[in-house]
């Protein structure tokens, strides 16, 4: 019966190892009755496909057509579109290098406004007072054919230098007001029988393609305002008899 028993539970761990695969470092302990399992690693089989099973892989889908018909027309110039090929790319960046040098040589032929210096008061002023500078301003638009096409140009006053006709100057960003404000003024120290005042007004210019988009030019343009004359007089106080 002994014998019996034994046998059984050989064929059950055969059974149990046999499905499991376990690596054991058995200790045994003579102290105490039985049989301690330690330091165990399981590994398991791995899973076996059924016989016939096919592993189909996806393929990606292809990518898209380049449309390439705009890469080197003036027109696609800034459209976000892909070319095929860097010859196509480069053929864009050099349409984009010729239509900007027109564009500089078209602002430079025709011209951008100069702006005239008016002050408060308006022809002689005084000093130790503030006198009120400004000008009237305004983006100036312009339509010019290039390579063929109709390309509209826009130049935009950005920033002012004012020349005070004393040997000063001040740089703004806005053209000032007229009295009541205030937003731009100078005090002059010294009388003189005239001083030659000026702006010169710095134009941030873009253009716009075709296409409807429009693109700024990396560099600006700085024109030289006509000069405008003003005499400054000293205010000096009289004592005066008092008549009645």
């Amino acid at each position: 019966m002994i014998s019996t028993i034994m046998f059984s539970l050989a064929f059950g761990c055969a059974q149990w190892s046999s499905s499991l695969h376990r690596v054991s470092d058995v200790n045994v302990d003579t102290t105490r009755t039985g049989v301690r399992i330690e330091n165990t690693i399981e590994k398991r089989k791995p899973r076996k496909r059924p016989s016939g099973t096919r592993v189909v892989r996806r393929t990606p889908p292809p990518p898209p057509p380049v449309n390439t018909d705009f890469c080197g027309h003036i027109d696609a110039l800034e459209v976000l579109r892909t070319c095929g090929t860097d010859e196509d790319v480069t053929t864009r960046r050099t349409a984009r290098t010729t239509i900007e040098t027109e564009i500089r040589r078209a602002t430079r032929t025709i011209g951008v406004p100069a702006l005239i210096a008016k002050t408060q008061p308006a022809t002689s002023a005084l000093i130790n007072i503030p006198t009120i500078y400004y000008t009237h301003a305004a983006a100036h638009t312009r339509d010019v054919t290039l390579l063929g096409q109709t390309i509209r140009i826009e130049a935009t006053p950005a920033s002012y230098t004012w020349h005070h006709g004393d040997g000063t100057k001040q740089a703004t960003r806005n053209p000032g007001r007229p009295h009541p404000n205030k937003d731009i003024t100078h005090t002059y120290t010294q009388p003189a029988a005239s001083v030659n005042i000026r702006v010169d007004p710095t134009y941030r210019i873009r253009y716009r393609l075709p296409d409807g988009s429009w693109h700024s030019l990396p560099e600006t343009l700085t024109t030289t305002g006509p000069t405008t004359t003003l005499s400054i007089h000293e205010a000096r106080p009289y004592l005066t008899a008092n008549r009645r």
